[in-house]
């Protein structure tokens, strides 16, 4: 299924001086920021290009209706056992430099 951005994508140039794109998000005034090329990947993989804010974090359909995080499948991490923490904290900034993978503490 193709279907166009609802909310057109901005190039721009983080301060780092990468080349980054800045995705408007539904339901909120925010910019998402993330690498070109993890965006397209997942758009190419049959993500929709419309993505939301939704309880601080960044979500995006997959025409199932499921809305997985995006920060999860830029890392390509499925299922509880990890989680995906941002380095500066910032849930808007998805640039894969800027994630890690953690495992989930379980308690005993």
């Amino acid at each position: 299924m193709t279907i166009k951005p609802l909310r057109t994508p901005v190039r721009a140039t983080d301060r780092d001086g990468k080349a980054v794109l800045l995705i408007p998000l539904a339901n909120s005034d925010k910019l998402a920021k993330v690498f070109p090329e993890d965006y397209d990947r997942l758009v190419a993989g049959g993500y929709s290009p419309n993505w939301c804010w939704n309880v601080r974090t960044v979500k995006v359909s997959d025409w199932k209706h499921n809305t997985p995080r995006v920060a999860r499948l830029i890392m390509d991490v499925e299922g509880p056992a990890f989680q995906v923490r941002h380095r500066d904290r910032d849930p808007l900034n998805i640039r894969r430099d800027n994630l890690i993978v953690k495992p989930v503490k379980t308690h005993r």
